[in-house]
């Protein structure tokens, strides 16, 4: 049976932290990105933790394809299984073809 491997972006703090927390609570690892927040993404690997699930918490920039690369490299080898990906991280951004 193949491990459920998860890896949410934007992890650490709202959506991202509910869905870390529902995706755990389904029996799913999870890792939980963040940019710049350690501490948030700490306290939710923590909750994950505590409450009998799998977590980590794993820093990656994904405007940067190399460390997202990296990231996804880290979860795998933690786990030994290639990750689902969610990204719960949002961007304001202006597209011609979003604007139409």
């Amino acid at each position: 049976m193949l491990n459920k491997v998860l890896l949410i972006t934007g992890g650490s703090r709202g959506i991202g932290a509910a869905t870390a927390l529902l995706a755990a609570q389904q029996g799913w690892a999870v890792g939980v990105n963040y940019s710049s927040h350690s501490k948030a993404a700490d306290q939710v690997v923590q909750q994950i933790i505590s409450q009998g699930g799998r977590a980590m918490a794993v820093q990656a920039d994904v405007a940067n394809e190399g460390q997202v690369l990296a990231m996804f490299d880290q979860v795998q080898a933690s786990w030994d299984e290639s990750p689902a990906w969610s990204t719960t991280r949002a961007w304001s951004m202006h597209h011609p073809e979003l604007t139409k």
